[in-house]
């Protein structure tokens, strides 16, 4: 990613297919473990390719805040640029699996 100048953070994700389960000490429990980010896919997506004995890629984007002290879904009305409706995240894709791709060629 620095190589295509993208920021990025690397870190644990906390999985969970109900947003009712992220109470509050859900949230600080999760943090201490070290996890900086929620979501609700990947983990059906990572079961499936460990079934098939295939790897699998992914990247996250911020949709959301849940340690605000109000929920802000960060998104102007209409708006897509930055966010995770941006079609610029498609680029990312492309360059993440170019990199992995060269990554498993090495």
């Amino acid at each position: 990613m620095e190589e295509n100048g993208l920021p990025y953070v690397m870190g644990k994700t906390w999985t969970t297919d109900a947003f009712f389960r992220e109470t509050k000490n859900n949230f600080e429990k999760r943090r201490a473990e070290g996890c900086i980010s929620v979501e609700m896919e990947c983990s059906g997506f990572q079961a499936v390719c460990d079934l098939r004995g295939l790897e699998f890629y992914t990247f996250f984007t911020s949709g959301d805040l849940l340690d605000a002290p109000e929920w802000d879904d960060r998104r102007k009305c209409s708006q897509e640029k930055c966010t995770q409706h941006d079609a610029g995240h498609f680029d990312i894709a492309l360059e993440l699996a170019l990199y992995m791709t060269d990554k498993t060629r090495s």
